[in-house]
């Protein structure tokens, strides 16, 4: 073997090596390749924080619970008004094999917010996650079919589509 091919062959395994420690690979029951990923914390901050016109979000945390991120902010301006200590769980699921949100449980100052206040910003939010993870450049290579939020992380599987 020439020195050039062992290099690319130990380049192809450092690679592969780095690849399996961010994603985990399986079959399903039909045979097609899983590919497991997560999201993180971070990119789901840079997510809420576009995905409303908001002008001033200050001290957002996000922690992971079993089945729902925990989001709370010490201010939130929206449109102008200001909403003091904001709470509220995002719950991620997959629909038709796009990633979707939903904010429940919606609180400001500890009294919990009508759903028909806030449900537009479910659209929003889970679009700009979309765009985030880079799921509208994979549409036509994998279709997404779970999304898990544990206290763990936030876990998405995508099936490999051969065919496209």
């Amino acid at each position: 073997m020439r020195k050039s091919q062992k290099i690319i062959l130990i380049l192809a395994v450092v690679l592969l090596v780095m690849a399996c420690s961010t994603f985990g690979f399986s079959r399903d029951e039909n045979g097609k390749l899983l590919v497991e990923t997560n999201l993180s914390l971070d990119l789901i901050r840079r997510a809420i924080e576009s995905a409303v016109d908001f002008t001033q979000v200050s001290d957002l945390q996000i922690e992971l619970q079993e089945g729902y991120l925990l989001v709370t902010a010490a201010t939130v301006e929206v449109g102008g008004a200001t909403f003091r200590d904001v709470s509220f769980h995002l719950e991620l699921f997959v629909v038709n094999g796009r990633l979707s949100a939903r904010l429940t449980r919606v609180s400001v100052v500890g009294e919990e917010i009508d759903e028909q206040f806030y449900a537009p910003f479910n659209q929003l939010i889970a679009e700009k996650l979309a765009e985030t993870q880079g799921q509208m450049e994979m549409m036509d290579r994998a279709e997404l079919v779970e999304a898990q939020v544990t206290t763990e992380g936030v876990t998405l599987v995508w099936r490999l589509n051969s065919s496209k």
